[in-house]
């Protein structure tokens, strides 16, 4: 956390306030002490960004106030739940806070992203990703605003693209005739890059100068198109995408509790069945990733935690049309071997289908 130290009535009082970086999922926490003798009666915190505001207005009694913005920075999000657009709006985004206490104001400014990070975590390291050119594709890195892009193609030189980064999560379309690699840089030496953020160390999530190299993500063309395509934003609010093969199908029929009564005739006699009045059906495609290297395990594992998931789909008789259909990811146990490679087992549930109703 930061800290900030501000004169109040002749007191010195502590601000203790988000990083520079902030998490929406994990406890953001704003905390106050020093108050001594001095009397607080109102404290009011403020959090505005993305077009929505939010005010916090707390009395205090005691030498330290706490207080948890979590839940007001993941409402700041804009969740989308309209037809073919569910999901967030955007996975990252800046927020203005202010803190006024008994009249006496302190503002600072924080970048949230849609996620959460865990102690020894490391966010937005340079890594390799798999690249499914057969499928729509985009790849996230968090940069600072202004770094320059380069991009080298199967082992050659990098050349300085068109446009720079902005603050926050870049999500960009890689572009470029590949057989085997695409490598994008950030930044060039000496720059304030992308900075990687180990949870380990306070100083990190602070964006301080010269403390990291220049970024590299590099991109490992497979050109397979059979399979299952997915997409989903992992915890730390990047998009993701894996081709998974599907081994089997399995069909779920289910009855609601309602029933009615209908008689019928049979040998000349009546008799009452009772029939359940609506029926439901759930596939679930059994799916397996095989040959899986440890960089691609890790992804995958974001993948049951993600509550934002996409299958690609595509008219057969018109492949121009595509889009993205929300399913969800059955919760399973990984185990991660010393393997070099290994398989995982992901069970995809598609979206319930009302079949009949009485």
């Amino acid at each position: 956390m930061r800290t900030k130290i501000i004169n109040y009535q002749g007191t010195s009082i502590t601000i203790s306030y988000l990083e520079a970086i902030s998490f929406a999922f994990n406890r953001e926490l704003i905390i106050i002490k020093g108050f001594g003798n001095v009397s607080i009666t109102t404290i009011k915190v403020s959090i505005s960004g993305n077009g929505k505001q939010f005010t916090d207005i707390r009395e205090s009694s005691s030498d330290i106030f706490k207080i948890d913005i979590s839940y007001y920075l993941q409402q700041m999000f804009d969740i989308l739940t309209n037809p073919g657009k569910v999901g967030v709006s955007n996975t990252g985004i800046a927020l203005s806070i202010g803190v006024d206490i008994g009249g006496t104001f302190f503002g600072f400014s924080t970048h949230c992203i849609w996620g959460a990070i865990s102690p020894g975590e490391t966010f937005n390291p340079s890594h390799e990703i798999t690249y499914f050119t057969a499928f729509p594709f985009i790849f996230s890195v968090f940069a600072r605003d202004g770094l320059p892009i380069y991009k080298s193609i199967d082992g050659g030189n990098f050349v300085l693209q068109d446009g720079d980064t902005y603050e926050g999560i870049n999500n960009i379309s890689p572009s470029g005739n590949a057989q085997r690699e695409i490598v994008y840089r950030f930044g060039g030496s000496g720059d304030d890059v992308i900075n990687t953020f180990d949870y380990t160390f306070d100083y990190t999530f602070r964006l301080k100068p010269g403390i990291a190299p220049e970024k590299e993500i590099r991109l490992v063309v497979n050109d397979c198109s059979d399979g299952v395509y997915l997409r989903w934003i992992d915890r730390q609010g990047f998009y993701r995408y894996y081709l998974v093969s599907q081994r089997n199908i399995t069909f779920q029929t289910e009855a609601d509790d309602k029933a009615v009564n209908m008689d019928y005739e049979a040998f000349g006699r009546w008799f009452c069945n009772v029939k359940r009045q609506n029926r439901n059906e759930t596939q679930t495609v059994g799916g397996f990733a095989s040959l899986v290297n440890p960089n691609d395990f890790f992804i995958l594992t974001s993948l049951f935690t993600s509550p934002i998931v996409w299958m690609f789909a595509y008219n057969v008789d018109d492949p121009g049309e595509q889009d993205w259909v929300p399913v969800q990811i059955a919760p399973a146990s990984n185990v991660m071997t010393s393997a070099a490679l290994q398989d995982m087992n992901i069970n995809i549930i598609l979206p319930a289908t009302p079949i009949q109703k009485l």
